[in-house]
């Protein structure tokens, strides 16, 4: 491996790697978002007789279609930032001749499961309560 190869390498390892904490961070972000939609819906359920019923039935659908909205999003810039990561983590591996690694793949339905469900339930829960307190 000569010096441009080698140079290679490493710029394209630093750019894996650039892209990887890139994606953790939005990872990261995308958690406090969900916590603050979480929260802005816990709220508005805590303030119930704050509020008139109407708003109790259209704000929380609204927060939680836009929550999921954004982390429909969010998943598809994370999908790509992997594939960009990976790409990069190719090509260097290439430049010394070594053989491509198999990208591991994400079952895109099961990644969000587990916020999604939260969302949607917290939402349901946040109405059907108001209604049945009213």
């Amino acid at each position: 491996m000569d010096q441009q190869d080698s140079m290679r390498f490493e710029a394209l390892m630093r750019q894996a790697e650039f892209r990887r904490q890139f994606r953790n961070s939005r990872v990261d972000v995308e958690w406090r978002v969900t916590l603050a939609a979480w929260a802005l819906m816990v709220g508005i359920a805590t303030t119930v007789t704050s509020y008139p019923p109407w708003f109790i039935f259209y704000g929380v659908p609204v927060v939680v279609v836009l929550h999921l909205i954004w982390l429909r999003d969010n998943f598809e810039r994370n999908q790509q930032d992997a594939r960009l990561m990976w790409s990069d983590y190719d090509a260097a591996r290439a430049t010394i001749g070594v053989e491509a690694q198999q990208a591991p793949q994400v079952q895109p339905l099961l990644q969000g499961v587990p916020t999604i469900a939260v969302t949607v339930i917290l939402g349901v829960l946040i109405i059907t309560l108001r209604f049945l307190h009213a």
